[in-house]
């Protein structure tokens, strides 16, 4: 798994909760979508990425849209602590799994 957020103590929780969890191994952590993208090509094959909206750099919609073209396999779940319809709708267009609030 990955954890993709640009505010480092939610990147964290998130990061302690999944590792506690027993099928829970996040094996890259990423402060936007340009770090993951560097960083996924040194972790090899990634199940699942846990991806904030709204991040510098490159945001969750265009890293979404990245990994649906350069790793096909990998399945994201957008993060974002004020979606819209307008949101979910557009990551789901994209490829993604869903959107949590």
């Amino acid at each position: 798994m990955a954890v993709v957020d640009d505010h480092t103590v939610v990147r964290g929780a998130y990061v302690d909760l999944l590792n506690q969890w027993p099928r829970g191994q996040v094996v890259l952590d990423a402060a936007n979508g340009v770090d993951y993208e560097l960083r996924s090509q040194e972790t090899g094959p990634i199940d699942i990425v846990l991806m904030d909206l709204q991040m510098p750099h490159r945001d969750g919609f265009q890293t979404t849209r990245w990994i649906r073209q350069h790793q096909r396999n990998t399945r994201v779940l957008g993060l974002s602590h004020d979606p819209t319809v307008a949101d979910a709708r557009e990551l789901l267009r994209l490829g993604a799994l869903g959107l949590l609030p």
